[in-house]
């Protein structure tokens, strides 16, 4: 079943996935619910804005200085822009662009994109637990994590692009759980509670509150 691009139709991933269920379809659907996931999960929003304020300190204030807009305001008003007029009239326009709430909406869906077919390249795992006693899989406010666990970043909180990232993990139900791998893996049956709790810890360290 197509997840479909709003990814509220999780339930249907139980029928369709699992440790023998777990071809390119598959895969496809899982990389496409991941990024959507990663798209709009706080972090994601939050290093958005962070980007979008270094470019402003960095790459607007440059085009204070920039020959080319100097000779065409110069050309437009008659005369050459006054000592830092050229420098709010970029902030301006920048500040109106970010503001606007198409802005976030448009890279988000750029990003989607860019990142579905990125995870499409790697090797899908499926994890799953083994006893129905086991109290299943955490479930954050950021669900999707990729992380480079030798250094301890996790996800756009900590700046981490994800083709940065060494781990790629996302819950998709109570009981299953899927990874992104270089190398093919062979699925993962959790029979412990240990084993368990190690795979939430990861989920609970990349979580921004809740």
């Amino acid at each position: 079943r197509d997840i479909g691009v709003t990814g509220v139709q999780t339930c249907a991933l139980p029928i369709s996935i699992g440790v023998a269920r777990r071809g390119p379809q598959q895969k496809a659907d899982v990389a496409n619910l991941f990024a959507i996931h990663l798209v709009r999960s706080p972090a994601f929003k939050l290093f958005h804005r962070h980007i979008g304020e270094r470019f402003r300190d960095g790459d607007v204030t440059a085009y204070a200085s920039n020959a080319e807009l100097i000779a065409r305001f110069t050309a437009s008003e008659g005369r050459p822009p006054s000592d830092g007029e050229l420098l709010n009239l970029s902030l301006r326009v920048y500040d109106e662009i970010a503001a606007d709430p198409m802005s976030l909406v448009s890279t988000m869906i750029r990003q989607h994109d860019a990142m579905a077919e990125m995870l499409n390249r790697f090797h899908l795992q499926v994890i799953a637990l083994a006893e129905d006693d086991l109290p299943g899989f955490v479930i954050g406010d950021t669900p999707v994590v990729h992380a480079l666990l030798d250094d301890g970043r996790y996800g756009f909180r900590d700046h981490l692009a994800l083709g940065d990232a060494n781990f790629i993990i996302g819950p998709l139900t109570r009981t299953t759980a899927a990874c992104f791998t270089v190398r093919p893996l062979s699925p993962v049956l959790v029979r412990t509670r240990k084993k368990l709790d190690a795979i939430n810890a990861i989920f609970l360290r990349a979580a921004l509150e809740e």
